[in-house]
């Protein structure tokens, strides 16, 4: 099983609509893939946001990620956010707790995470560190 971790951070309150419109269709995606075990969303400070997707195997995390509403969400999220990251983690057994608790998602992400290209990095992202901001809010979906 592998889990996938994404973080973003918007850089203005107008961009909240449209990301949770992007954000909503790649979780519905998400929730119809058979090998998609389960999905969840947090919500931090500062207008953070991470989803966190547990898969059964690499190979059909990144057939979701390169298909329907998630690849077309990549390219619009840039311009959108001051900092974007994903972290995967190889779980090698199946546990009853899929996704990663509120409290242990900022330090996961430190673990690893690949940084992605925004328009206006703020200095923490420019210097590749993960805020020790822990998420508030946690929904899981699937």
């Amino acid at each position: 099983m592998i889990v996938s971790i994404t973080r973003l951070r918007l850089n203005h309150l107008k961009n909240l609509r449209p990301f949770f419109k992007l954000a909503y269709a790649a979780i519905a995606q998400a929730k119809e893939d058979a090998e998609c075990l389960a999905v969840g969303t947090y919500i931090g400070p500062g207008l953070t946001f991470w989803t966190a997707t547990a898969w059964t195997n690499e190979p059909s995390m990144k057939k979701y990620v390169r298909s329907g509403s998630h690849q077309q969400t990549l390219p619009q999220m840039a311009p959108m956010c001051t900092e974007a990251a994903t972290y995967h983690i190889e779980v090698p057994h199946m546990s009853d707790r899929l996704l990663p608790m509120k409290s242990e998602i900022a330090q996961k992400m430190k673990d690893g995470a690949k940084f992605y290209r925004v328009a206006a990095p703020t200095s923490a992202h420019e210097a590749k560190i993960i805020p020790n901001r822990k998420p508030w809010y946690f929904r899981r979906f699937k």
